[in-house]
């Protein structure tokens, strides 16, 4: 066992005491550990833990993005790019065990936050929206190389439309101008038109045979799902509809 240079500071010889980089225990054997000592960050094992530490980091944070109603790509990204980060914190920054056990606390947090939430979002039954039945013509609607069947509502000043999410819904003027516009549900503008804004997009409609402008899309869920209203030719005017 070492020699120190301070007897003093050995109380009792039960009770550890470390000194540089030696330690006193009950048994009175010597033990070469120090706890201000450096890790190595190019051993493997260190490498594996904070790998391991990214990839449960990442995985928390996907499952707190995910339970806040966010999906797609993008909350992956998200998710890769903070276990990126974390192991090159771990990597290059974390140099004692202390920083090391913090960052690990800050993990287990982090994961633990995300599986609550993952687990309260299962319990959840999703509300499922009762679908409106609608009666139409059945037609073609084609733009560019895509195309698709769908029912026509002829729509006309004296009834009411869905409630429009994205765009503008027919106006008086456009009633009476018997404009080329069009509504479109948003099943069947995300059929037609995929990942593009389909708001001034032009469709090709074969029932009534014309070409339409899209003026908004509605989030209405109709039962069957892909429907496009149109103006109905005719009297349009309030004065004209109550005369007959």
């Amino acid at each position: 066992m070492r020699s120190v240079a301070n007897p003093s500071l050995i109380i009792n010889p039960y009770t550890i005491c470390a000194y540089g980089d030696a330690i006193l225990c009950p048994h009175y054997q010597t033990l070469q550990f120090v706890m201000n000592e450096k890790p190595h960050p190019s051993g493997k094992l260190w490498k594996a833990t904070g790998l391991l530490l990214s990839i449960i980091l990442g995985i928390g944070v996907h499952a707190i993005i995910q339970s806040q109603g966010f999906r797609g790509r993008g909350t992956v990204g998200i998710a890769v790019l903070c276990g990126t980060v974390f192991w090159g914190i771990w990597v290059r920054a974390v140099g004692s065990r202390l920083s090391a056990v913090f960052a690990t606390i800050f993990v287990v947090f982090v994961a633990g936050i995300g599986g609550i939430l993952f687990i309260d979002s299962l319990n959840q039954k999703p509300v499922q929206p009762v679908a409106v039945e609608v009666s139409g013509a059945t037609a073609s609607m084609t733009h560019a190389n895509r195309s698709s069947e769908c029912n026509v509502i002829l729509a006309s000043a004296s009834i009411d439309l869905p409630e429009v999410n994205r765009g503008q819904t027919f106006s008086q003027r456009l009633y009476e101008d018997e404009a080329k516009v069009c509504i479109l549900s948003s099943a069947l503008a995300e059929r037609i038109f995929l990942f593009e804004d389909p708001l001034g997009k032009i469709v090709h409609v074969s029932e009534p045979e014309g070409m339409f402008q899209v003026l908004g899309t509605t989030d209405l869920v109709t039962d069957p799902p892909d429907v496009v209203w149109l103006i109905e030719p005719g009297p349009n005017d309030p004065e004209q509809i109550e005369t007959e």
